[in-house]
């Protein structure tokens, strides 16, 4: 008795806590995908953002755009 209490007890103090995307404020948005979990942050919206930027500056200088 004494001894399955003791794996019981060691069987739940070694659960570990699962990352859940829901909880973390810098997860604008997550998905899976087959195997794959597919997680959006703040970060990612930002460096979006910069390559759009970017995207629009390349097409104000380019020759086709100046008349």
């Amino acid at each position: 008795m004494r001894y399955s209490l003791i794996l019981i007890l060691l069987g739940l103090f070694s659960c570990r806590a699962e990352y859940n995307p829901d909880n973390d404020p810098n997860v604008l948005d997550w998905y899976v995908d087959g195997n794959d979990t597919i997680i959006y942050t703040k970060q990612d919206s930002i460096k979006d953002e910069i390559e759009r930027w970017e995207y629009i500056r390349h097409l104000e200088h380019d020759s086709l755009w100046m008349n």
